[in-house]
Protein backbone atom coordinates (compact mmCIF):
# COMPACT_ATOMS: atom_id res chain seq x y z
CA UNK A 1 0.00 0.00 0.00
CA UNK A 2 1.70 2.99 -1.18
CA UNK A 3 1.05 6.66 1.10
CA UNK A 4 2.35 10.09 -0.22
CA UNK A 5 2.81 13.35 2.03
CA UNK A 6 1.20 15.15 -1.13
CA UNK A 7 -2.30 17.00 -0.18
CA UNK A 8 -5.67 15.10 -1.31
CA UNK A 9 -6.01 15.73 -4.62
CA UNK A 10 -2.26 17.23 -5.83
CA UNK A 11 -1.14 13.20 -5.27
CA UNK A 12 1.01 12.50 -8.54
CA UNK A 13 -1.19 11.02 -11.59
CA UNK A 14 0.07 7.41 -11.44
CA UNK A 15 -1.69 7.14 -7.83
CA UNK A 16 -5.53 6.85 -7.47
CA UNK A 17 -6.98 9.85 -6.12
CA UNK A 18 -10.03 8.00 -3.57
CA UNK A 19 -7.84 5.02 -2.49
CA UNK A 20 -4.82 3.45 -1.59
CA UNK A 21 -2.76 2.60 -4.32
CA UNK A 22 -1.70 -1.38 -3.72
CA UNK A 23 0.60 -3.82 -5.01
CA UNK A 24 0.79 -7.77 -4.12
CA UNK A 25 3.96 -8.24 -2.41
CA UNK A 26 4.77 -10.91 -5.35
CA UNK A 27 4.26 -9.12 -7.91
CA UNK A 28 6.55 -5.95 -5.98
CA UNK A 29 8.90 -9.01 -6.14
CA UNK A 30 9.27 -9.82 -9.72
CA UNK A 31 9.52 -6.65 -10.58
CA UNK A 32 12.35 -5.68 -8.40
CA UNK A 33 13.80 -9.01 -9.78
CA UNK A 34 13.62 -7.52 -13.42
CA UNK A 35 15.07 -4.23 -12.68
CA UNK A 36 18.39 -4.06 -13.55
CA UNK A 37 20.37 -3.72 -10.11
CA UNK A 38 17.59 -5.76 -7.92
CA UNK A 39 19.46 -4.75 -4.39
CA UNK A 40 19.89 -1.15 -5.74
CA UNK A 41 17.73 1.27 -3.83
CA UNK A 42 14.32 2.35 -5.50
CA UNK A 43 13.53 5.70 -7.22
CA UNK A 44 10.36 7.45 -7.90
CA UNK A 45 10.07 6.17 -11.87
CA UNK A 46 10.40 2.61 -10.19
CA UNK A 47 7.79 3.08 -7.98
CA UNK A 48 5.15 4.50 -10.67
CA UNK A 49 5.99 1.40 -13.56
CA UNK A 50 5.28 -0.95 -10.38
CA UNK A 51 2.03 0.91 -9.54
CA UNK A 52 1.32 1.14 -13.31
CA UNK A 53 2.20 -2.30 -14.20
CA UNK A 54 0.31 -4.29 -11.50
CA UNK A 55 -1.83 -1.79 -8.79
CA UNK A 56 -4.84 -2.26 -7.18
CA UNK A 57 -7.24 -0.22 -5.00
CA UNK A 58 -7.88 -1.53 -1.41
CA UNK A 59 -11.76 -2.46 -2.50
CA UNK A 60 -10.15 -4.50 -4.82
CA UNK A 61 -8.03 -6.21 -2.48
CA UNK A 62 -10.10 -6.94 0.53
CA UNK A 63 -12.80 -8.21 -2.08
CA UNK A 64 -9.93 -10.99 -3.40
CA UNK A 65 -9.05 -12.09 -0.19
CA UNK A 66 -12.56 -12.21 0.70
CA UNK A 67 -13.39 -14.48 -2.55
CA UNK A 68 -9.91 -16.20 -1.04
CA UNK A 69 -8.07 -15.31 -4.65
CA UNK A 70 -5.11 -14.43 -2.74
CA UNK A 71 -3.98 -15.08 1.11
CA UNK A 72 -4.25 -17.16 3.22
CA UNK A 73 -6.66 -18.08 6.01
CA UNK A 74 -5.63 -17.67 9.66
CA UNK A 75 -7.11 -20.14 12.47
CA UNK A 76 -7.81 -17.96 15.25
CA UNK A 77 -10.34 -19.34 17.29
CA UNK A 78 -13.36 -17.17 18.27
CA UNK A 79 -13.00 -13.66 16.23
CA UNK A 80 -14.81 -11.69 18.81
CA UNK A 81 -12.33 -12.94 21.60
CA UNK A 82 -9.69 -11.99 20.10
CA UNK A 83 -10.76 -8.68 18.61
CA UNK A 84 -11.68 -7.94 22.34
CA UNK A 85 -7.99 -8.75 23.67
CA UNK A 86 -6.37 -6.21 21.30
CA UNK A 87 -9.21 -3.67 21.95
CA UNK A 88 -10.25 -3.70 18.08
CA UNK A 89 -13.86 -4.17 18.26
CA UNK A 90 -15.14 -2.47 14.78
CA UNK A 91 -12.35 -1.95 13.61
CA UNK A 92 -11.30 -6.01 12.07
CA UNK A 93 -13.24 -7.67 9.64
CA UNK A 94 -13.95 -11.39 10.53
CA UNK A 95 -14.84 -13.43 7.86
CA UNK A 96 -16.01 -17.29 8.30
CA UNK A 97 -16.97 -19.99 6.04
CA UNK A 98 -18.23 -23.56 6.49
CA UNK A 99 -14.44 -24.97 6.22
CA UNK A 100 -11.55 -24.21 5.83
CA UNK A 101 -8.83 -26.11 3.03
CA UNK A 102 -5.28 -26.81 3.48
Amino acid sequence: MFYVEFPFGTQPAFLLDHNSSCVWHDDAIAFRNQRPSPASLWTQNDCEDLIKAASYNIGQVLAMVAACLKGEPIRTGDPGAVAREFHLEGHILAISGSSIQD
